[in-house]
């Protein structure tokens, strides 16, 4: 149905937005349910079919397609790993920094600002010093944000603070940003042994 998928950057994976606990199990049955239903033939199958489930509101939908020709030369699959893997580091045209680069950074003193954008309980398992302020509260903090120093965005695992990194550039033009590749994750894996991970 879709044969060019997204840009990378604009998929945010399970690891960084999440899913309830309980879809993956529901998809997983009706799955299951279809195989039984091909292999003994019983009732209709969703061949040709997708079904829409939003356990939110618990409507289920049907959408019909038709198989699309085009689609018939496609002989390779696109590199899905950068959308599913939740330690791929997603790098955009502003600049970026390895965690190895960083803590040389503030071992000189440089001067930096850390920009945290994880939410309330993802900092308390585990921080670096610096500003926190939620991805979704940046828009809000645009005038608080220092302009005379560089500022390291991290987050998890780097893609958030890739986002934000993006944001900030191209609707605030603001080009001081750095984001930290592989997050504070790759902090606690290269860096620091002993922090806290989840």
């Amino acid at each position: 149905m879709f044969p060019e998928p997204p840009a990378a950057e604009d998929v945010p994976n399970c690891s960084q937005i999440g899913v309830l606990g309980v879809l993956p199990g529901f998809i997983g049955t009706l799955q299951a349910n279809e195989v039984l239903k091909v292999v003994l033939g019983l009732g209709n199958v969703l061949s040709g079919k997708v079904l829409i489930a939003d356990l939110l509101t618990n409507t289920f939908n049907t959408l019909s397609f038709t198989a699309n020709e085009q689609n018939f030369t496609i002989t390779e699959f696109e590199d899905y790993e950068v959308f599913c893997n939740p330690a791929s580091q997603f790098i955009f045209e502003n600049k970026s920094i390895s965690v190895t680069e960083l803590k040389e950074l503030l071992d000189k003193d440089a001067e930096i600002v850390l920009l945290d954008v994880r939410e309330d309980f993802e900092r308390e398992i585990c921080k670096l010093p610096g500003l926190h302020i939620p991805m979704n509260q940046i828009p809000n903090h645009i005038n608080t944000l220092p302009k005379n120093h560089s500022i390291v965005i991290y987050c998890h695992h780097g893609m958030r603070s890739a986002h934000i990194q993006k944001y900030l550039s191209e609707a605030h033009n603001i080009q001081n940003t750095i984001n930290l590749e592989g997050g504070i994750h790759a902090w606690a894996e290269e860096v620091d042994e002993e922090m806290e991970r989840y």
